[in-house]
Order: structure tokens, then C-alpha cells, then sequence
């Protein structure tokens, strides 16, 4: 069986408390995706580290083989178009016997629809 891992891809920002939110994320989700993934990890394209490459060399050196790369972005602007495909597009070219998965960003999720409809709901 292959030794799975998942990033959690983020813009990063200059706030601390701002990556400390994803890390929170990441670590809930590595708790309820445990099953599936033997690692979770945020990750920044910008202004914060860990940077996405830094967290799949880090995904590598751990021995996993299997790594999913999750853009936790909103919309498809420049960088889910463009910036975080290249970075993708660069491991895979350096580790070529890793299978390195990029997933949808966030978008127009079902999942993010009912978290929306879900906040709103507990204001009413």
C-alpha cells in the first residue's frame, strides 16, 4: 500500500494569525482524514512558510508516494490558473516517481455552498 499525503495549498498571508487558521484546518482535516492520509500539511504560495514546494519535499522525505495537493482558494484567478499548476507541474518534473495529484480549488464546492447556507442558518 502507498504512503499517502495531502497539502493544504493557501495564498499565505502577512497575518500570523491568518496561517494559523489554515494550520488549524489542516489539522482538523488530517484528524477526519486520517484513514487516508498519513500526512497533512499546510502549505503557502506566498508571504509565509512553509512554501507548497518546500511541504511536497517535505511530503517526500517523509516516504510518501502518493501526494494530493488541495488549493484552499475561492476563486480561479491567476494563481489556481497558473501559479500553483506550475509548482505542481516543477515536483513532478523533480520527483518523477511520486504521483503528485493537484485537486479542484474551492469554488463553487458543493461542500462550500452548504457551509455558506450553514452560517446563515445560525444567525436566523
Amino acid at each position: 500500500m502507498k504512503s499517502n499525503a495531502m497539502i493544504l495549498a493557501a495564498h499565505g498571508s502577512r497575518l500570523k494569525s491568518s496561517n494559523e487558521e489554515v494550520a488549524q484546518l489542516a489539522a482538523k482535516l488530517s484528524q477526519q482524514l486520517k484513514q487516508r492520509f498519513a500526512q497533512v500539511e499546510p502549505a503557502f504560495l506566498e508571504l509565509s512558510p512553509p512554501s507548497i514546494e518546500d511541504a511536497i519535499d517535505n511530503c517526500v522525505a517523509a516516504g510518501h508516494q502518493q501526494i494530493t495537493v488541495v488549493p484552499y482558494f475561492l476563486a480561479a484567478g491567476r494563481h489556481v490558473k497558473d501559479d500553483v499548476p506550475a509548482i505542481i507541474a516543477q515536483a513532478k518534473q523533480k520527483y518523477p516517481d511520486v504521483d503528485i495529484e493537484l485537486t479542484q480549488h474551492l469554488g463553487l464546492s458543493t461542500g462550500l455552498v452548504d457551509a455558506v447556507t450553514g452560517l446563515l442558518d445560525s444567525e436566523s
